[in-house]
């Protein structure tokens, strides 16, 4: 995949997205990208001040192979979605960038086998990760690795056949039905909401 133009991921200079109206200096309420074609990484990000509430990749028109270390580098987003865009592969710190503001991350709806362990553990702020509809075989012990804030968490329309409970200290037994062996270690946390299906 390799689209020679050259594009951003921009609030500003990007001919690829349109922007909502900005509030008091702090925020853009919403950044919707489109018409990236097939790309093999996420286009870059410009460097830019204000925290985004709602970044969306349209996918009708985007499809992106792989996000790469530090996607999105340069920007402060609070909502992140990448759905249905036919992602293959994460990097293990694709989400470092967005460490201190993301509360919300979608990638449902993509190509997704599988995922590094501990991904996710830079985004100690993610209340939301919705992961459904992928390929996904196997949840590890430290995909959710440093999540104590996690609300909701959206597995299901996966292939799931394994379920490693060890150290997953953020499941709540109480919210997961229908999966065997389901109980793993009693533990309370965060999550109230887990969607999983084996």
């Amino acid at each position: 995949m390799m689209n020679c133009k050259a594009q951003t991921i921009c609030p500003e200079s990007s001919t690829n997205c349109s922007v909502g109206a900005r509030s008091d200096g702090q925020y853009v309420y919403w950044m919707t990208c489109f018409d990236f074609g097939q790309q093999d990484v996420l286009p870059a990000a410009c460097s830019y001040s204000l925290v985004v509430r709602e970044l969306t990749v349209e996918p009708g028109s985007s499809e992106i192979g792989t996000l790469q270390a530090r996607a999105l580098d340069g920007l402060r987003v609070q909502k992140l979605v990448l759905s249905g865009l036919s992602i293959e592969t994460v990097n293990g710190s694709a989400f470092q960038s967005l460490a201190g503001d993301l509360t919300a991350l979608s990638l449902d709806n993509n190509r997704l086998t599988t995922l590094p362990d501990a991904v996710f553990r830079p985004l100690t702020n993610l209340v939301s990760l919705q992961l459904h509809n992928n390929r996904l075989t196997t949840v590890y012990a430290h995909l959710l690795d440093g999540l104590a804030n996690l609300l909701v968490l959206d597995l299901s329309g996966n292939q799931i056949g394994e379920v490693d409970y060890n150290d997953m200290s953020l499941l709540y037994p109480a919210h997961i039905g229908g999966i065997k062996q389901c109980c793993g270690p009693s533990v309370r946390s965060s999550v109230r909401e887990l969607y999983i299906n084996c």
